[in-house]
């Protein structure tokens, strides 16, 4: 059984074992690690009939997670225009050996040149993303459960579409009857570990969450808004792009997808893409690019923001350092976040 944080030592006789289920048994030469996260290992391997991504869970950090990523690829790659790998084969772990196989797709991470481009240049690609979101949550789901994707879909008339639901891939809780639920289990989930994190260097700061939540209406999370299909984490490290014309080319990691409301991935786009700059142009950019598409947030987006916000926020102090290797990035990264967290609690902004 693989522990918190172990990563899979892969061998040849395992890849060989994954190629032969997926009908590709043969010869194939190099095996290169793409990366070594803190809950996947992902490798390119070179075969014959092109080349091919491995995704290994290491962690499965909530059951099914592989199944998620996988159904949810294959469902996009057939029925819509966003951008996704052909799946080619998968399997959950249940502590062993999870992977989905699939397509490589030419490209770069996004997050290796946008934040170095002026905003001009920036704007066509973010003009891209807000099409996939678009696209994305024309796909409602019929039943009001929020949760992670369990399993295949199917249509149970032409326009809205079933599913089984899973547990919430943020905390494993659920899957919840109302939006409201998430949000209030989600919030007691991330004070109460915020209180240990780190030694408890952020217990003082649960008090005053808790202040805030007081002044937040609960209402406003039920409103009737029907659900659709989430990514749930629609950030530049999750977008390949060719790096010249800088098309996006695949959406990846679909691993936390949930059915959710489609504030989720707006939510992705216009708080977590911008708010460790506290860039007011950026997500000003943004919804002046929605308004060009005829496109207009959900009713009630900015109160449900706030909410998702309180949620986030406790979520992030003490954690995902895992992605900045240098002192001096970790550093930043606590600045910016700091400062977030001083404007929510003293009522500014989201």
């Amino acid at each position: 059984m693989l522990k918190r944080g172990e990563q899979v030592q892969l061998s040849r006789e395992a890849v060989a074992d994954v190629l032969e289920a997926a009908g590709l048994a043969g010869s194939w030469t190099e095996l290169e690690p793409m990366t070594n996260g803190f809950t996947n290992t992902v490798v390119k391997i070179s075969h014959p009939e092109g080349p091919l991504i491995l995704k290994i869970a290491s962690l499965d950090s909530h059951p099914g997670k592989m199944t998620t990523e996988a159904e949810v690829m294959r469902f996009l790659y057939a029925h819509t225009d966003v951008p996704v790998p052909a799946v080619l084969d998968y399997k959950d772990g249940g502590g062993g050996l999870g992977y989905v196989l699939m397509e490589h797709v030419e490209g770069i991470p996004l997050n290796w040149l946008f934040y170095e481009l002026p905003a001009d240049q920036r704007r066509p690609i973010v003009r891209q993303v807000c099409q996939i979101i678009i696209e994305l949550q024309r796909l409602r789901v019929h039943g009001r459960t929020l949760g992670s994707i369990a399993g295949p879909f199917r249509w149970d008339d032409s326009e809205t579409l079933v599913c089984p639901r899973g547990a919430d891939p943020v905390t494993g809780l659920g899957p919840f009857c109302s939006v409201r639920e998430r949000y209030e289990r989600r919030f007691e989930h991330f004070l109460a570990r915020l209180k240990d994190v780190q030694g408890g260097r952020f217990r003082d700061f649960v008090p005053r969450f808790r202040e805030r939540r007081s002044h937040l209406d609960p209402a406003v999370l039920d409103d009737g808004e029907p659900l659709c299909v989430a990514h749930n984490d629609i950030c530049p490290m999750n977008l390949v792009v060719e790096p010249r014309s800088r098309v996006v080319r695949a959406v990846v990691d679909w691993e936390s997808a949930t059915i959710g409301l489609p504030d989720d991935d707006w939510h992705s786009l216009l708080y977590y893409w911008w708010w460790k700059w506290l860039d007011e142009e950026d997500a000003r950019m943004t919804r002046e690019i929605l308004r060009e598409l005829g496109h207009e947030l959900p009713l009630g987006y900015g109160a449900r923001l706030t909410w998702h916000v309180l949620t986030d926020l406790p979520r992030r102090m003490g954690q995902y350092h895992r992605y900045f290797e240098a002192e001096a990035d970790v550093r930043s990264y606590e600045r910016g976040l700091m400062k977030a967290v001083t404007r929510f609690l003293e009522g500014g902004g989201s």
